[in-house]
């Protein structure tokens, strides 16, 4: 077996060749960081509607309420 055989960074198959390092597009960051903050106004506004909605189903069946005050015999 001679050096050549062996795997290295240097004989790698074309099909990851051909693959450059990833360049950061300022066009793309922008777009990911438009989807990020729009994800985290969806899920504030899904959050901010279902607390509403438990809040009125709690009221609705009297889970709110303060207990009643029971005096120990």
């Amino acid at each position: 077996m001679s050096l050549n055989d062996l795997p290295n960074a240097n004989n790698r198959p074309d099909e990851l060749q051909s693959f450059p390092p990833a360049k950061v597009n300022e066009a793309d960051r922008k777009k990911l960081k438009q989807i990020y903050l729009s994800l985290i106004l969806i899920g504030l506004a899904i959050g901010g509607v279902l607390s509403v909605g438990i809040f009125i189903a709690m009221n609705h069946f009297g889970l709110t309420a303060r207990p009643e005050r029971v005096e120990q015999s």
